[in-house]
């Protein structure tokens, strides 16, 4: 490495010989440094050439905001999806445990109407039996 626009000569020597010592190359191989400085660019192409860069620059900011704005959509409709498909399966889990108590409720009803109709013949047996008359008892 040279910070001159050319390689001096006592460098080229130097890696000349560290080529022989190789073998792998020689300095005909190489190429020559050429660290001389551009040719100086205008103030005006110089603007020209931010611009340019700023709008490459700008271009490819919004298509990336635009990828990922799409990633983000596909996303959130992936999610709401199965949010709902959840709230679908849960409501008809619901559905069925309702219908399963109803059912359930029914037959306790039905078995409390038993005992009471149980209970009020029994009630009915002993009020008649409570209230009949000595002479009608004769009778029979």
């Amino acid at each position: 490495y040279t910070r001159t626009p050319t390689a001096s000569p006592a460098v080229l020597d130097r890696v000349a010989k560290a080529a022989d010592r190789t073998g792998l190359f020689t300095l005909a191989d190489l190429k020559t440094p050429d660290n001389s400085c551009p040719p100086e660019v205008k103030r005006s192409q110089a603007l020209l050439l931010r611009e340019k860069y700023a709008s490459k620059v700008f271009l490819t900011a919004e298509r990336e905001l635009q990828e990922e704005l799409t990633s983000v959509r596909k996303s959130a409709v992936n999610t709401a999806f199965k949010d709902v498909q959840e709230v679908v399966q849960a409501t008809a889990k619901l559905e069925r445990a309702v219908e399963d108590y109803e059912k359930i409720l029914a037959d306790d009803v039905r078995t409390a109407e038993r005992a009471i109709e149980k209970e009020a013949q029994v009630i009915e047996n002993e009020a008649a039996s409570f209230f009949t008359f000595p002479s009608s008892r004769a009778a029979k």
